[in-house]
């Protein structure tokens, strides 16, 4: 029947493609963040240490994301998932250079 298939299931699939590419985008945002800023981080803890300070820190973020995604449904995920890239840079730029302390 032309109606289901040009108009119903039509709007229905072109909603369902909408929705995937948004999630996709929003999805993207730490990994794109910690992209972005991670190798800029490693430069500032090589130049000014508080490597332990900043690897204490990156947890307490990635917990405040969660729980900003748990509980504040109200606000979207865009500011937690933005938290947890920076959190998850922070990370990267200080673990392979304590890697490398501890091996000497």
């Amino acid at each position: 029947d032309d109606f289901w298939a040009e108009a119903c299931t039509k709007n229905y699939c072109d909603a369902q493609n909408d929705a995937t590419e948004k999630t996709g985008m929003v999805m993207s945002i730490p990994f794109l963040i910690g992209a972005l800023i991670s190798t800029p981080l490693g430069y500032l803890s090589d130049t000014y240490g508080h490597r332990a300070t900043m690897a204490t820190v990156s947890p307490i973020l990635i917990i405040a994301a969660h729980f900003q995604l748990a509980f504040a449904s109200s606000q979207g995920p865009i500011f937690p998932l933005i938290l947890q890239g920076v959190a998850f840079a922070v990370y990267c730029a200080i673990i392979w250079r304590c890697i490398t302390l501890v091996v000497k």
